[in-house]
C-alpha cells in the first residue's frame, strides 16, 4: 500500500515584509494615516499604538480603555484619530499625541469620519450616531439600535452617503442620505454583514460576511455586481486599494486575500497569521497591505509581491489510478501541472513527490523527490510499487497548502454490501434513511485500509483512503459507543449504549458473537496485543475481560472511587506487551486512572491526576513501548479548562503538557493517542460554546507542535494508522489527515438529524436538527439539497407555510424564516419585549453583548462569539425573553403563531405577520409553558401546555374558545384533522386523545406507547394518525376507530417528530439517534394520485392572489430556471394557455 503526495514547495507568508508585535491582547483594528506614514492599531489590552512605517517602529502609545480597543478612524486630512470602546469615544490630536476630547455612550463598534473632518459617525447600543467633531456633540440618529448589531460604519468619500452593517439580526447592509436621515436597505448576504467600505471615489461599495464571502455593490444602481468566494470561515474586515482596482479581505480561517475587481478573481492568498485576522487596510499608496489578528500581531504585505504568478494550483494531467505488477515501474510517469492565480500554467515552480504510506519508491529508490516544472508549467516522476499488493488511495487536487493524492496499485477494498449505502439495512416498511447517526467513536484497521465509525444508529466501515462506504453493522439496539478491530484487523467489536458487545468479520461483516453481562452501557472495548482477550469498560464502573475468540466470560473488574463507589469507566487500554491494562473514568469531580494486571485482574495502581479534572478522565493511551500514559480529561462548565496528561506507566509520576499559549477558554478533551512511532501525541477536544480542537504535541517533551482546524463538533476522537495518517471524529464531522497534519478527505453524510421534520407541499422534507442546522431533502430521491445554518440550540419546530414560499424554524428563543424554494435567509425575529433590569451576560455573535453593570466588564471571544459578564452582580438582560417551542402557520399563509415559555415568565402564544415578523397580537399569562400549536382550516389555534390543558383560540380576537381538559400531565403534540373536526393531543404518559372540535367531547382516548408521546399528525385523507414517542416507536392508529394499526420500529432512540408527505405515500420520522426514517405507507393509506391545485396561496379559494402567482410563472417550460410544477396544471411539462383555462375554470371556486 502506498500514498503519493506532491506539495507546491511555495509560502505565501513571504510576502510579509514586517510582523509588527508589542500588544497583550488581540488586534481588533488597524489603519494608515492618510499620508501613509503612520499605522494605528487598536487592540484588546486597551492600548493604540502608532507605527512609523519607514523604520517599523512603535512611537507612540495611547492608554485608551481597559475594557479595549473596539475600532479607530483617522479624520482625512491625518490631524485627528478617533478611538471606539466599551464606554466611549475618544479623540486624539496627532500633532501633539494627546486626548483632546471623550464622547461618551454604550458599547461602541464603529466608528468613520466625513471627508470634511466636521462629521464622525458611530456605531453603539445608543444608535448609529452622527457627531459634531466641532462641538463634541451628537447631531442625528440615523438609526436607533437598542440591541446592538451594528457592526461597521463608513462614509462615503463626499460625505453625503454613510453605510452600516446590520449583523446581529437581518444580515443587511443600509445606505443613509446624511442630509435627510433615509435609507435604502441593501439584501443578498445570508450571514452576519461583519464590514463595509467605500470605494475612495464612492460609486462601489464592498462588505464582508460571516457567510464567508465578500459582496460588490454598485452605489448608484444599489446592486450587487459580484460576490467574491473562497474565504472557508467569516470574513471579518475588507478594505479598497485607493484605484478601487483590489479588495482586501481577512477571515477568521486566518487568511487574507486580495480580489481582483475587474475580473472577480482571487488573485493572492496571504497566510501567516496563526489564529483569526480580524481587520485589515490598505496603504494609502496601495502598495502595502496592513493585517491585525487574533494572535497579537499586525503583519505587513507587499502588495506587488502578492500580485505576481505564485502557485495557486495543482492539477493531476495524467498518471492517476494505475494497476501495476508488484516489486516493478507503473507504466506510465505521473505528472502534474502547477498553475498560478491567474489559472495560467506556472514554470519553474518546485514540486515535491512523497512516499507517505507503504514501500513505493521514487524513480525505483527515494521517498521524497523533488522537481522544477518545465515551460508548460508540468513536472513528472516515475514509481515502483512495493513487493507486496497495494491498495488504492484518495486522489485530490490542491495548491499551496493544499495536497494532490495519486492512487495506485492493486484494487480497491472490497464493498461487503452492494447498492446506495442509505439503503443498507433499512427497517421493514423504511424506503429511506436520512442520515448515518451521529459520530461517537472510531478506530482503524491494522494495514490502515478500514475505518470503523461507532455511530448513533449502529457501525459503518469505511476504505480508509478513499472514504468509500464499505459495510454497515446493525446488531446493537442503541448507539455505539466504542469500536476496536483486533490486532491482526481480522475482527471488529463495538459497544454498545445497550449493554452488549458484538463481534464481526471485519473483511465480510459477518456477525461472530454477541458478548453480554454488562448491566450498563459499555462506553470502551480494547483487544490486547495478542488479540487473545478482549476488554470493555461500562458506565456502571464495571470492566470485563473475554476470551476474543470464544467469547468466553473470563473475570469481573470494578473500578471504584475514593469513596469506594463504582465510577464510570470511559476508557481502557492495554499495554503493549498485554500485562497491564489501564481505565479511564469519572468519580465524584475528578478523574481517576487504575492499572490492573491483565492476566490476574490485580489491582495494581491508582492514579489521581493534580491538575483539574472534575468532568472525569475520558481517554488513557501507552506509548508504543509501553513506558508512557497519557490522559485526556474534561472540566464542567464554569470551572477550568480540562486537561492533559502525561505519567510514567511504572512510577506514576505526572507530567503535564504545556499549555502556555492557549487562550484561556473552557474546553473539553475527549481523546489522545500516540502516534505508530511515539514521537507525537494527539490530542482531541473542543470548547463549552463549540468548535472542535487537534493539537499535536511533542510525545517526549510535552511542548506543543501544531494546531489543526477544520472540525465545527467537538472531536470526540482521534485515533492513528500504522502508517501516521489519522483521522479525527465527533457530532457530524470525520476527517481523514496526512501524517504531516494535511487534510486528506472529509467523510460525509453523519448528521444529527431529526429533532423536528415538515414536508412542503412540493415534496421537499424539512429537518430541524439538534445541533442548530436545517437540512432539505428530496424526499422522492432521499438527495440530501441544503443546509441551512443559524441557530445555536436544538431546533424545536419546523413549519412551511401551505404554498411552500417560506420556512420558518424554531430554536432558543429565536424564530428564523427562510425562503422555502431557495432556502435564502429572510429574517430572524428574535423577542427583546420581554426586557429585564440589571445587568450580566450578554452574547454577541461578532460584537459585544453586555448589559449595564455596576462592578465593572470583561469578556471572551470564541470564534465570532463575544460571551460579556459583569463582574460585580447583575443578571441577564435576556433572562426573561421566553423560549419558543413550536411555530405554525396559518391556512392562508398570513398569520405564524409561536408557542412560547419558560422558568422566568409564564406561558404566552405570538400571533405574527408572516411577511414582515411584525407582533401582532400576544396572548401572556397563561399558567404553565405551550409546547405546540396548531391552526384548523377556519382559523382556529390549538395550544397544548405542560398543565395538560389544550385550549382553542380565535386567531382573530385572541378570545379563547373552548379548553379540553383530560391530560394528567403536559400535553406535548396537538394536531387538526385536514377537515378541523377531530384535534387530536399527545401527553408526557404517553396517551392520545381525540376530540371533537365543535364540542369539545372527548371521543377516544389511544393506548399504546410506554414513554412521552412527542409528535402526532394526521395523513392526509384524515384515515390515520401517526405518534411519535420517546418509546422509540412510531404507532399508527385508526382516526376514526381508534383502532391500533400497526408499530413501527426502527430507530434506536427516541421518536420526537413525525410528519406526512402531502399526498400520504410518506411518513417521515426524526430521532435522538440523528437519523429521518421515510416509511412507506401505502400498505395503510389509499394514495390519491394528485394534480396541482389552482389554488396557489392555500387561502381555500381560486381568486385573484392565485391568478398574480399564475402570472409569474406562465410561459416557463420545465428546466427553465424558476420552473414550478405546481403551476402546471395539466402536468404537460409546459406552463401555458391549457392551464390557464384550468385555472379559469376554477377562478372563484373553493380550492
Amino acid at each position: 500500500m502506498f500514498n503519493l503526495i506532491l506539495s507546491i514547495l511555495f509560502v505565501q507568508n513571504s510576502h510579509a515584509q514586517t510582523t509588527l508585535e508589542g500588544h497583550k491582547g488581540r488586534i481588533n483594528f488597524v489603519a494608515f494615516a492618510p499620508n501613509g506614514t503612520i499605522l494605528a492599531s487598536g487592540s484588546r489590552d486597551g492600548t493604540v499604538v502608532l507605527w512609523d512605517m519607514a523604520t517599523r517602529t512603535n512611537i507612540a502609545t495611547f492608554e485608551d480603555n481597559i475594557y479595549g480597543v473596539e475600532a479607530i478612524a483617522f479624520s482625512h486630512n491625518g490631524t485627528t484619530l478617533a478611538t471606539a470602546s466599551l464606554y466611549s469615544i475618544k479623540l486624539w490630536d496627532m500633532a501633539t499625541r494627546t486626548n483632546i476630547a471623550t464622547l461618551e455612550g454604550k458599547y461602541f463598534e464603529s466608528v468613520a469620519f466625513s471627508s470634511d473632518g466636521k462629521t464622525l459617525a458611530s456605531a453603539s447600543w445608543d444608535g448609529i450616531k452622527l457627531w459634531d467633531v466641532a462641538t463634541r456633540t451628537s447631531t442625528a440618529i440615523l438609526e436607533e439600535t437598542p440591541y446592538g448589531g451594528v457592526e461597521s460604519v463608513a462614509f462615503s468619500r463626499d460625505g453625503t452617503l454613510a453605510t452600516t452593517a446590520s449583523e446581529f439580526f437581518d444580515d443587511t447592509i443600509k445606505l443613509w442620505d446624511v442630509a435627510t436621515g433615509n435609507a435604502i436597505t441593501l439584501k443578498g448576504h445570508t450571514g452576519n454583514v461583519t464590514s463595509v467600505v467605500f470605494s475612495r471615489d464612492g460609486t462601489l461599495l464592498a462588505s464582508g460576511s460571516n457567510d464567508k464571502t465578500v459582496k460588490l455593490w454598485d452605489v448608484v444602481t444599489r446592486t450587487n455586481t459580484v460576490t467574491f468566494e473562497g474565504h472557508k470561515d467569516n470574513v471579518t474586515s475588507v478594505g479598497f486599494s485607493p484605484d478601487a482596482a483590489t479588495i482586501v479581505s481577512g477571515s477568521e480561517d486566518g487568511k487574507v486575500k486580495l480580489w481582483d475587481v475587474a475580473t472577480g478573481t482571487n488573485i493572492a492568498t496571504l497566510e501567516g497569521h496563526t489564529e483569526e485576522v480580524l481587520s485589515v487596510a490598505f496603504s494609502s499608496d496601495g502598495t502595502t497591505v496592513a493585517s491585525g489578528a487574533e494572535d497579537e500581531t499586525i503583519k505587513l504585505w507587499d502588495v506587488a509581491e502578492a500580485v505576481q504568478p505564485q502557485p495557486a494550483g495543482l492539477a493531476i494531467i495524467s498518471g492517476n489510478d494505475q494497476q501495476g505488477t508488484p516489486g516493478a515501474a507503473l507504466p506510465n510517469p505521473l505528472i502534474v501541472e502547477v498553475q498560478d492565480q491567474y489559472g495560467n500554467p506556472l514554470p519553474g515552480a518546485q514540486v515535491t513527490f512523497t512516499v507517505t504510506a507503504g514501500e513505493g519508491k521514487l524513480s525505483g529508490q527515494f521517498t521524497v523527490e523533488k522537481a522544477t516544472t518545465d515551460a508548460n508549467g508540468r513536472a513528472q516522476r516515475t514509481l515502483t510499487l512495493s513487493p507486496g499488493p497495494g491498495t488504492y488511495t484518495l486522489i485530490r487536487v490542491s495548491a499551496g497548502s493544499e495536497l494532490v493524492i495519486f492512487t495506485a496499485g492493486t484494487p480497491d477494498v472490497p464493498r461487503s454490501r452492494d447498492g446506495d449505502y442509505w439503503t443498507w439495512h433499512l427497517p421493514d416498511g423504511v424506503t429511506a434513511r436520512l442520515g448515518k447517526g451521529w459520530i461517537l467513536d472510531i478506530a482503524y484497521s491494522d494495514d490502515g485500509t478500514r475505518l470503523a465509525v461507532g455511530s448513533g444508529i449502529g457501525v459503518w466501515v469505511y476504505n480508509a483512503l478513499t472514504g468509500a462506504e464499505i459495510d454497515f453493522l446493525t446488531e446493537h439496539t442503541s448507539a455505539v459507543r466504542s469500536v476496536a478491530f483486533n490486532p491482526d484487523g481480522s475482527t471488529l467489536a463495538g459497544g454498545g449504549w445497550d449493554g452488549t458487545i458484538h463481534l464481526w468479520d471485519a473483511t465480510t461483516g459477518q456477525h461472530l458473537n454477541t458478548l453480554t453481562g454488562h448491566r450498563s452501557a459499555v462506553r470502551s472495548v480494547a483487544f490486547s496485543q495478542n488479540g487473545n482477550t478482549l476488554a470493555s469498560g461500562s458506565q456502571g464502573g464495571t470492566i470485563h475481560l473475554w476470551d476474543a475468540t470464544t467469547g468466553q466470560h473470563l473475570r469481573v473488574l470494578t473500578a471504584l472511587d475514593v469513596f469506594g463507589n463504582a465510577e464510570i469507566v470511559n476508557s481502557i487500554a492495554f499495554s503493549p506487551d498485554g500485562n497491564t491494562l489501564a481505565s479511564a473514568g469519572k468519580s465524584f469531580l475528578s478523574g481517576i486512572i487504575h492499572l490492573w494486571d491483565a492476566t490476574t485482574g490485580q489491582h495494581r495502581k491508582k492514579i489521581e491526576p493534580v491538575g483539574p479534572s472534575a468532568g472525569g478522565i475520558w481517554s488513557v493511551a501507552f506509548s508504543p513501548d509501553g513506558s508512557t500514559l497519557a490522559g485526556a480529561s474534561q472540566t464542567l462548565p464554569g470551572m477550568r479548562q480540562g486537561d492533559l496528561y502525561l505519567w510514567d506507566a511504572t512510577t506514576g509520576t505526572e507530567q503535564r503538557l504545556e499549555k502556555s499559549d492557549f487562550p484561556p477558554v473552557p474546553t473539553y478533551y475527549y481523546s489522545i493517542a500516540f502516534s505508530p512511532d511515539g514521537n507525537t501525541l494527539i490530542s482531541g477536544g473542543g470548547k463549552f460554546f463549540g468548535g472542535g480542537n487537534i493539537d499535536l504535541w511533542d510525545a517526549d517533551t510535552g511542548q506543543h507542535k501544531q494546531r489543526l482546524t477544520g472540525h465545527v463538533w467537538p472531536v470526540r476522537k482521534v485515533a492513528f494508522s500504522q502508517d501516521g495518517r489519522f483521522a479525527s471524529g465527533g457530532g457530524e464531522e470525520l476527517i481523514l489527515w496526512g501524517a504531516t497534519g494535511r487534510p486528506l478527505n472529509t467523510i460525509t453524510g453523519h448528521k444529527w438529524l431529526g429533532r423536528s421534520v415538515a414536508f412542503s407541499q412540493d415534496g421537499t422534507l424539512v429537518s430541524g436538527n439538534w445541533a442548530g442546522s436545517i437540512d432539505l431533502w428530496d424526499a422522492d430521491t432521499a438527495q440530501h439539497e441544503k443546509r441551512l445554518p443559524g441557530h445555536a440550540s436544538a431546533v424545536r419546530s419546523v413549519a412551511f407555510s401551505r404554498d411552500g414560499r417560506t420556512l420558518a424554524s424554531v430554536a432558543g428563543k429565536t424564530i428564523h424564516l427562510w425562503d422555502g424554494g431557495t432556502g435564502q435567509y429572510k429574517m430572524s425575529l428574535p423577542d427583546r419585549s420581554y426586557g429585564g433590569s440589571g445587568s450580566g451576560i450578554g452574547i454577541g455573535i461578532g460584537g459585544i453583548g453586555f448589559g449595564d453593570t455596576s462592578g465593572g466588564l470583561t469578556g471572551i471571544r470564541i470564534g465570532g462569539i463575544t460571551i460579556g459578564f459583569g463582574l460585580g452582580g447583575g443578571s441577564d438582560p435576556y433572562k426573561y425573553d421566553p423560549f419558543i417551542f413550536s411555530v405554525a402557520f396559518s391556512r392562508d399563509g398570513s398569520m405564524l403563531a409561536a408557542g412560547k415559555g419558560g422558568d422566568h415568565v409564564r406561558g404566552s402564544i405570538d400571533f405574527r405577520d408572516a411577511t414582515t415578523g411584525k407582533l401582532l397580537k400576544r396572548i401572556t399569562g397563561l399558567e404553565a409553558d405551550v409546547w405546540s400549536v396548531a391552526f384548523s382550516p377556519d382559523g382556529t389555534l390549538a395550544s397544548g401546555s405542560t398543565d395538560g390543558i389544550i385550549r382553542l383560540w380565535d386567531a382573530t380576537s385572541e378570545q379563547p374558545l373552548n379548553a379540553f381538559e383530560g391530560h394528567t400531565s403536559a400535553v406535548w403534540s396537538v394536531a387538526f384533522s385536514s377537515d378541523g373536526k377531530t384535534l387530536a393531543s399527545g401527553d408526557a404518559d404517553g396517551i392520545i386523545r381525540l376530540w371533537n372540535v365543535t364540542t369539545g367531547q372527548l371521543k377516544q382516548t389511544l393506548q399504546g406507547h410506554t414513554d412521552d408521546v412527542r409528535s402526532i399528525a394526521f395523513s392526509p385523507d384524515d384515515s390515520i394518525l401517526a405518534s411519535g414517542s420517546l418509546d422509540r416507536t412510531i404507532r399508527l392508529w385508526d382516526a376514526i376507530t381508534g383502532r391500533p394499526e400497526q408499530t413501527l420500529e426502527g430507530h434506536l432512540s427516541e421518536v420526537w417528530s413525525v410528519a406526512f408527505s402531502r399526498d400520504g405515500s410518506l411518513l417521515a420520522s426524526g430521532s435522538l439517534d440523528g437519523t429521518v426514517l421515510l416509511w412507506d405507507m401505502s400498505p395503510y393509506i389509499t394514495i390519491q394520485s394528485q394534480t396541482p391545485s389552482p389554488d396557489f396561496d392555500g387561502d381555500g379559494i381560486v381568486g385573484i392572489s392565485d391568478l398574480l402567482l399564475f402570472v409569474d410563472y406562465f410561459g416557463l417550460t420545465q428546466g427553465d430556471a424558476g420552473y414550478d410544477a405546481r403551476y402546471d396544471l395539466d402536468g404537460d411539462g409546459s406552463i401555458g394557455m391549457s392551464d390557464f383555462l384550468i385555472f379559469a375554470n376554477a377562478f372563484g371556486k373553493e380550492g
